[in-house]
C-alpha cells in the first residue's frame, strides 16, 4: 500500500452523530482517504474519552475530551500521529483556542449564519493559516473585515441516496394521507432561541387557517425534530398553544436525536410537497440540499445562505428587520429575522401556483446534481488539498515528542479511571 501523501487532522464530532456537522464529518473524511490521505478524525463529542476506533485503512476516530470542546485534546493527538494541517468544522466562535494550539497548521471549515461578528471573534479567525468557506454570504463578511478567504467550498449531498421517488409509496410507508398537500421541515431543535423559526411556520399556517380555510383544509405540516428537547424551544407546547395538533405530525424526540438512516430520509423528504425551513439565519442547510436533491421546491429564508440554494427554483421570503433594527445575537454577531406574513404569503402561492411548484422541484434537482459529495470531494477538495501540501513544503516542521509523553499520561489516567 502507497503511503498516505499527507495526515489530516479533523476537529468535530464523530461521524456516528445524527447532525449536520455528523454528516459533513463521515462524508469529507472518507472522502480524503479516498484521495490518499490519512486522516484522525478528533471528536469532541459521539466518543467515549480515550477511545481509538479504526474505521477503515488510513481513518481513525479518537474521543477528545480535554480542554473546552476537547480543543487541548486536538493538540495531543496532532502532535501525536505527526498531524500536516488539522481542520476545524464545527461552530468556530467557541472554539478561540484552535488557531492558537495549532498555529500555522490550522485550518477552519466552519458554517457561518450570521454577520458583523464580535471584534474578538474576527481577531482569533485572522490567525487561521488557511480559510475555506461554506458560503458566499460568510466569504463577504469575512473579507469586509479584512480576513482573506482561500476558497469556497460548500456542503454536499448523495445523490443516489436522496433522489426523486414515489410520492405516494412514500408516503404510504410512513402511514401520511396520500391526497393532502404536507409542508415539511427537516431540522435540529437544540437552540434556546427558536433559530430554525418553528414558530414562524407554525404561526403562518394557522394565519393561512384563519384566512383561507378551503386551502388549509387539505395542508398539514410535518416536523422531524426533536420537538421536546428541554435544551431547545417548546414545539409542541407551541403547537399546542395555537390549537394545531391535528394538522402538525410530530416524529418521537428518540428517533430524531439517533437519527434515520439517509435512506428513510430521503423517503421522508419524498412525503413532502414542499420543504420549509424559513430559518432566521443558516450557515448552509443541509436539509435544504438534501430536499432539493429529492425534486422538493423549498421556502427559506431571503438571507445568510440559503438563498444561494433556492434564489431561481424556490421562495424567498423577505427579513422584517432592516438597517438599524437588525438583531443581535447571544454571541454579538448581527442577522435579520423572517416576515411571517411574507412566509404565509409563499406557502399559499406553494399551495396554489401548481406549474411554478412544478417548475422549482424540477430545477431543484438539477440544481443539486452540483452538489454531489463526490464531485465536490474531487473538483473541490483535490486540488485545495493538493495546493497546501505545497504551501507546506514552506513551513518548518514541529517538534512532537513532549506532547506524545503527555499524551500517553492523559490516556493511562483514563483507562485507570
Amino acid at each position: 500500500m502507497m503511503k498516505p501523501k499527507m495526515t489530516i487532522l479533523w476537529h468535530s464530532v464523530s461521524p456516528f452523530c445524527a447532525s449536520g456537522y455528523g454528516k459533513v464529518t463521515k462524508y469529507l473524511t472518507q472522502g480524503f482517504v479516498e484521495l490518499g490521505y490519512r486522516v484522525v478524525i478528533s471528536a469532541y463529542y459521539g466518543v467515549e474519552p480515550g477511545q481509538m476506533i479504526r474505521l477503515r485503512e488510513n481513518l481513525l476516530l479518537v474521543g477528545s475530551k480535554v480542554g473546552p470542546f476537547g480543543v487541548h485534546s486536538s493538540k495531543m493527538y496532532a502532535d501525536m500521529f505527526k498531524a500536516d494541517i488539522r481542520i476545524l468544522h464545527t461552530d468556530w466562535w467557541a472554539f478561540p483556542l484552535f488557531p492558537k494550539l495549532h498555529k500555522d497548521r490550522a485550518i477552519l471549515y466552519s458554517p457561518m449564519d450570521s454577520e458583523n461578528y464580535d471584534p474578538d471573534t474576527y481577531a482569533f479567525t485572522k490567525e487561521y493559516w488557511k480559510i475555506v468557506v461554506i458560503s458566499k454570504f460568510s466569504q463577504k463578511d469575512l473579507e469586509r473585515h479584512g480576513i482573506q478567504v482561500d476558497a469556497f467550498i460548500p456542503h454536499g449531498v448523495d445523490i443516489n441516496i436522496f433522489r426523486p421517488m414515489n410520492k405516494e409509496e412514500c408516503r404510504k410507508h410512513f402511514n401520511f394521507p396520500v391526497d393532502k398537500f404536507i409542508f415539511g421541515t427537516v431540522a435540529a431543535n437544540n437552540d434556546k432561541e427558536d433559530r430554525k423559526n418553528f414558530t414562524g411556520t407554525i404561526k403562518a399556517f394557522k394565519y393561512m387557517m384563519e384566512q383561507d380555510p378551503d386551502i388549509a383544509k387539505d395542508c398539514m405540516l410535518v416536523f422531524f425534530t426533536s420537538a421536546n428537547n428541554p435544551q431547545g424551544y417548546p414545539i409542541r407546547k407551541i403547537i399546542r398553544k395555537y390549537g394545531l395538533e391535528h394538522k402538525v405530525v410530530l416524529f418521537p424526540d428518540d428517533l430524531f436525536s439517533v437519527g434515520l438512516p439517509d435512506q428513510e430520509l430521503a423517503k421522508l423528504y419524498n412525503t413532502f410537497n414542499v420543504h420549509v425551513l424559513c430559518s432566521k439565519r443558516e450557515g448552509f442547510g443541509i436539509p435544504i440540499i438534501e430536499s432539493m436533491a429529492c425534486k422538493v421546491p423549498n421556502i427559506v429564508h431571503n438571507y445568510s445562505a440559503p438563498p444561494e440554494l433556492v434564489k431561481g427554483r424556490g421562495w424567498l421570503v423577505k427579513s422584517l428587520t432592516q438597517g438599524i433594527n437588525i438583531i443581535v445575537s447571544p454571541i454579538n454577531s448581527e442577522f435579520h429575522i423572517p416576515d411571517t406574513y411574507d412566509l404565509y404569503e409563499k406557502m399559499k402561492r406553494a399551495v396554489l401556483k401548481d406549474k411554478e411548484r412544478e417548475k422549482y422541484a424540477r430545477l431543484s434537482r438539477q440544481f443539486a446534481l452540483r452538489y454531489n459529495w463526490s464531485d465536490l470531494i474531487h473538483e473541490k477538495w483535490k486540488p485545495f488539498l493538493e495546493q497546501v501540501e505545497e504551501d507546506l513544503k514552506t513551513i518548518p516542521g514541529e517538534s512532537h515528542k513532549f506532547i506524545v509523553e503527555e499524551m500517553k499520561e492523559y490516556l493511562k489516567r483514563e483507562r485507570n479511571d
